[in-house]
């Protein structure tokens, strides 16, 4: 059974794509995959959403913006180990008939001409794709799975992906290895997008920068390190707070903001943050933003802007903050170094390391011609390899072929 919402008719270039979300939450993706969507529109190429039924904000947006946005029964494996991870996987194995029947069915009646697949774990969605006679095209994302599960999958994207995405040069090794790369025909690299329009430094007024300031209790004074994402530990807040004690130490007049929503499913790791900060006496410098759908204005106010993530893909988050010219600290993961040249346009450091962070954000905090020059350089590599229009155009390319 799905939950739809009307939405505009098929694009006058002739092709629809059914675009499969993996979570119905807000992240990377989602975002990625509503800008695309808004862009190919006025190309003339539909896009229709597909996420896990449930609570979430992507459909209902999706929606708003008069994409029509259908929902079934779509569960993810769990790699995790436990009862826990057991009985989920057991249900998953239960459920995914239905899964690949409900896909097959959204698609025939959509007569979607491309099934677009976000996600190494969209098994169900590229399979009733296929049952129904279309061509997939499978989206790589991060880079947080164990090996083994890496073996089992990969070989079941190149029988059934006409075209494989990944989103940097780096993901395409993890993913597919240097030896055993697929033909450029059936593989191809897009990268995540940014809408540099929108993530503009001087589209924020200051009373919007103010009004921020405000809101997260920080003085006219004050600096402001800060991240954005939602908790969860792939993101390595633990030691972004470990770093900012030590940034303390070295330094004045700091705030460190996170600004993310605190998942139902991340509860626990969340208290384990709240306690973490009252362990390290940092009550009064760390700020909790929650979700904030004001990014561009909470970015304004940031002097260094910090990944600390101990996994990634290419996190748009880090876009974003080049985008606003803000000097980027980003631990070396997943393709990150493929977004931050390093001493150019950002600062790479370890993952897991919270004296190399501390330093880097003391670095640009003590030397501000430094840190503007740097902010400037992230804003022109965006604007030259990661914009919103670059992104579109690829997808574009990769839609006229597999359809036609």
């Amino acid at each position: 059974m799905t939950t739809e919402t009307k939405g505009t008719k098929r694009g006058k270039a002739g092709i629809r794509v059914l675009s499969v979300v993996l979570d119905n939450r807000m992240g990377g993706p989602q975002v990625r995959v509503l800008s695309v969507a808004r862009e190919l529109r006025k190309r003339g190429i539909e896009t229709v959403m597909l996420a896990p039924d449930g609570a979430g904000d992507f459909t209902s947006r999706a929606r708003r913006e008069g994409f029509r946005a259908h929902q079934v029964q779509l569960r993810n494996p769990k790699t995790g180990v436990g009862p826990e991870a057991v009985w989920a996987n057991v249900v998953w194995l239960l459920t995914f008939p239905v899964a690949v029947f409900a896909v097959r069915r959204v698609v025939r009646k959509e007569h979607a001409d491309v099934v677009h697949v976000n996600g190494l774990l969209g098994l169900h969605a590229a399979l009733g794709g296929r049952l129904a006679g279309r061509k997939v095209v499978w989206h790589l994302i991060g880079a947080i799975y164990p090996r083994w599960l890496l073996i089992v999958l990969v070989p079941v994207v190149r029988l059934l992906a006409a075209r494989i995405v990944v989103i940097s040069g780096a993901m395409g090794r993890y993913y597919l290895g240097a030896k055993h790369a697929l033909p450029a025909e059936r593989a191809v690299i897009i990268h995540e997008p940014v809408d540099t329009d929108r993530f503009d430094p001087g589209r924020v007024s200051a009373a919007e920068r103010d009004a921020v300031r405000s809101a997260l209790g920080v003085g006219p004074e004050e600096r402001v390190v800060g991240c954005v994402g939602n908790i969860n530990p792939v993101k390595g807040y633990e030691y972004f707070l470990r770093a900012a004690s030590l940034v303390r130490g070295r330094l004045k007049g700091v705030k460190f903001v996170i600004a993310g929503a605190s998942l139902d499913s991340q509860k626990a790791y969340h208290a384990t943050l709240v306690g973490l900060v009252g362990s390290l006496g940092m009550g009064k410098d760390v700020i909790f933003a929650g979700y904030r759908d004001d990014i561009p204005a909470v970015l304004s106010v940031f002097d260094v802007y910090v990944l600390p993530s101990v996994a990634e893909g290419t996190p748009i988050a880090v876009l974003e903050a080049m985008a606003m010219g803000k000097p980027v600290v980003a631990t070396g993961v997943g393709g990150v170094a493929d977004q931050v040249v390093d001493g150019e346009s950002g600062i790479i450091v370890p993952p897991r390391d919270p004296e190399s962070l501390a330093g880097a954000v003391v670095r640009l905090l003590s030397d501000r011609g430094f840190a503007a020059d740097l902010g400037r350089r992230a804003r022109e590599r965006v604007c030259q390899q990661f914009s919103l229009d670059r992104c579109v155009e690829g997808h574009v390319r990769l839609y006229d072929a597999v359809a036609r």
